[in-house]
Parts: structure tokens; sequence; C-alpha cells
């Protein structure tokens, strides 16, 4: 009886973390997209505040499947294809000019970046690749187990 009762314990346990995995994923998309709208400049690569704007679409698209049930699996399809490319276009451009210079007042201004809206974009792709892993360990590691019907049928014998 109490091994029957664990797995259930474990499912409920994984869906409280998942839930809380996919709201951090969405306070960091929405911060990102604030952060990256800002007035923050990196003319060293611009592409990091587009990078970082368009993530704050990203719980938009998924309200909307959600609302819009004809177009549920449509959507989060395309909004998880978008948001791994978009997540890998984004790890290249950030890390490949990790640590860029900070100072404005230098000889060559076009390598200059701000240092807050570097480190965040740094910081919250650094965050989101860990959500990631916790989100694939938390679907992966905590399966449900299903009853062999050669257990049950040894059990009935009994």
């Amino acid at each position: 009886m109490q091994g029957s009762q664990r797995p259930q314990f474990i499912c409920g346990l994984r869906c409280i973390t998942i839930g809380l995995i996919l709201f951090l994923f969405y306070l960091i998309f929405i911060g990102q997209g604030a952060i990256g709208s800002g007035v923050f400049q990196c003319p060293r690569q611009p592409f990091i505040s587009l990078y970082m704007s368009l993530y704050g679409i990203i719980p938009v698209f998924l309200a909307l499947s959600l609302w819009c049930n004809w177009c549920n699996s449509v959507c989060w399809s395309v909004t998880t294809i978008f948001f791994c490319c978009w997540l890998i276009a984004g790890s290249i451009v950030i890390y490949s000019i990790y640590e860029p210079n900070y100072d404005k007042t230098t000889a060559q201004p076009d390598l200059y970046c701000n240092k807050a809206f570097y480190l965040c974009a740094f910081w919250l792709t650094n965050v989101t690749y860990m959500l990631l892993a916790l989100l694939f360990l938390s679907c992966c590691c905590c399966r449900q187990r299903e009853p062999d019907s050669d257990n049950e049928t040894q059990t009935l014998v009994r």
C-alpha cells in the first residue's frame, strides 16, 4: 500500500516543481522584455537588445495558445521552437563578446557595452539554461511507475 501511494506523491511534487519552473520562466521572459526595450545600449553588439526585447513576447504567445483551443498545440510548438532557436542565437551573441569594454569614454566607442545591461543579459541567459536543466530533470527523472502485469499476477496467486 505504501508503495502505491509514493508515485502519486512524486507526481504531485513533480507537477509543483514544473509549475514553479514555468512561473520563473514567465518572470524571466517579462524581465528580459522590459530590460531589452529600455534605453540601455550595447553598440558592440546591438542584437542583444533585440534578443532581450523579443523574449517579452513569449508569455503573450503562451497565453494566447491557452486561450485559443484550436491552435493550442500549434502555438505551443511554434513558441517552443522559437524559444530554442532564439536562445541559441542570443547565447552565441552574448557569449561571443564576453567580456566587453564597459568604459564609454574609450577611444573606440563602438566597443562599448552598458555593464548593467550586458550582465543582466548574460546572467538571465545562464539562469534560463539552469531552469531548462531543472525542467528536463523534473520531466525525465521523476516518472510515475506503471505496475508490471507479471508482479500483479504473482501477487494474486499468493
